[in-house]
């Protein structure tokens, strides 16, 4: 089993959340800042805090990581509205939320299919 820190998502997760603060770090509105950090940190976090539970547990923290990821986008909207970011940026980062959240979807089917598939092979042996 991988650690946390081996997790591509991840790894992802947390160099999305050091870009966002390098570029944020310099715009006054702490309230957005606040709002749009929150979350990328929150997707790493609950990734980390929810590897090495149960199966039901990391799928939660897993899709708690996911709804972090839509907040996120959801922020960098609003972001782009506020030209606190131009459009390639909000596609830069957007597609990389995205793709975290798809990582997370991935993961979460693979988590919850594993224990099948060991029922599988145990009644095909009988």
């Amino acid at each position: 089993m991988k650690t946390f820190e081996e997790l591509h998502c991840r790894q992802k997760a947390k160099d999305l959340s050091i870009n966002l603060y390098q570029h944020f770090s310099s715009i006054d509105d702490l309230l957005m800042r606040e709002l749009i950090c929150a979350p990328c940190l929150s997707i790493g976090t609950h990734i980390a805090v929810g590897h090495g539970k149960s199966i039901k547990e990391n799928t939660a923290y897993l899709s708690q990581a996911r709804q972090d990821s839509a907040q996120l986008r959801s922020m960098l909207y609003v972001a782009k509205e506020l030209d606190y970011i131009d459009e390639n940026t909000f596609t830069e980062f957007y597609n990389e939320a995205l793709d975290i959240a798809k990582m997370l979807s991935g993961l979460i089917k693979a988590i919850k299919q594993k224990p099948t598939e060991k029922k599988e092979n145990k009644s095909s042996e009988s």
